[in-house]
């Protein structure tokens, strides 16, 4: 099957992906329940702060890209930081994934934005899917409980 990739309101992917988010939280082991701030994402998209590109096969979604576009406060240029991203295991085959990124490259430039800043969690690496699109690693992020 072909993935079909598309930007949608951030409402309908919440709405359709509750269960691949359930998957996504338990692949991260994330153990606490989310207590996601929809208000705050609402306002960032609709001051035009938030991209939510989906993933789909027949119409299910297999997979998002929500992406945060900011303007850097030292340089003052644009760039899409990337606050979410995931594809199902299933579709994880081929050149889905980099299609998917590919596909969330191409939508920004619509914005006038080039560069995209992607976190990677410890223990999922799939840098190597970034490499091969020419990122490199920027940034360490450390954090503490």
């Amino acid at each position: 099957m072909t993935l079909n990739f598309k930007v949608e309101p951030f409402a309908v992917m919440w709405k359709d992906a509750q269960e691949l988010i359930a998957a996504h939280m338990v692949e991260l082991k994330v153990m606490q329940k989310l207590d996601v701030n929809l208000a705050s994402f609402r306002a960032l998209e609709y001051d035009g702060k938030l991209v939510t590109i989906t993933a789909r096969e027949e119409g299910e979604i297999k997979g998002y890209i929500l992406l945060l576009l900011n303007k850097h406060l030292y340089y003052n240029t644009k760039f899409a930081q990337e606050h979410s991203h995931y594809l199902c295991p299933s579709v994880r085959k081929g050149w889905n994934a980099i299609k998917f990124i590919r596909f969330a490259q191409d939508t920004i430039k619509k914005f006038g934005i080039d560069k995209i800043l992607w976190h990677v969690e410890p223990g999922h690496d799939h840098g190597i899917i970034f490499r091969r699109l020419g990122y490199k690693p920027i940034y360490t992020i450390y954090g503490k409980e």
